[in-house]
């Protein structure tokens, strides 16, 4: 059973991990789309690939899981998965189990106010979240929430552009309703 693994990067750890279970019963393969990528040189075959940005990404590992007879398919980066759940019909089709969550799922764990509305929906404990600055602004008034608050983008991974704003001023200032940004309550 051969396995392919997505935007390795510096998980050589989990390559070798993979290659221990399989023990000499398939071949492990990587791609990424930066050949200075440390993990894929712990795997038994490796391939530099487009972004996932990129209209070729998808076709390009195709391509290779039927070149390869890769069976199993997993990606080490969220940002890739709504891209390969969109697709995954495509590479089920032939026979290789691309793990991924369906569509929706992803969609609604990748994009942090629908996991908000999600968890409110179904009575989860969760952080008050919000995308309108006017919202924020009156519940500050009302005493509702309090600062420190998070500004963080809606979409995306690994606590990259969070701010923390601890008065009006630095929220009027780190928040723009067009950036696609939520505030969240500091927990």
């Amino acid at each position: 059973m051969n396995i392919l693994i997505t935007s390795a990067g510096t998980r050589g750890y989990l390559i070798r991990y993979f290659k221990k279970a399989l023990k000499e019963k398939g071949k492990i393969f990587a791609a990424d789309c930066s050949k200075y990528s440390p993990a894929l040189y712990n795997t038994d075959n490796y391939f530099i690939v487009p972004t996932v940005a990129d209209e070729n990404y998808i076709s390009e590992l195709y391509k290779i899981c039927l070149k390869n007879d890769v069976k199993g398919f997993v990606s080490l980066n969220d940002v890739e998965l709504p891209v390969l759940a969109q697709h995954k019909s495509k590479f089920i089709n032939k026979g290789i189990q691309l793990i991924v969550s369906d569509k929706r799922v992803v969609d609604i764990c990748y994009d942090k106010y629908k996991t908000f509305i999600f968890l409110k929906e179904n009575k989860f404990i969760f952080p008050k979240t919000y995308i309108s600055l006017n919202e924020v602004l009156m519940e500050i008034n009302s005493k509702t929430i309090k600062f420190p608050l998070l500004i963080k983008p809606r979409k995306g991974s690994a606590g990259l552009g969070i701010k923390e704003v601890n008065n009006i001023k630095e929220l009027q200032n780190g928040f723009n309703e067009k950036e696609n940004l939520i505030i969240q309550e500091f927990i």
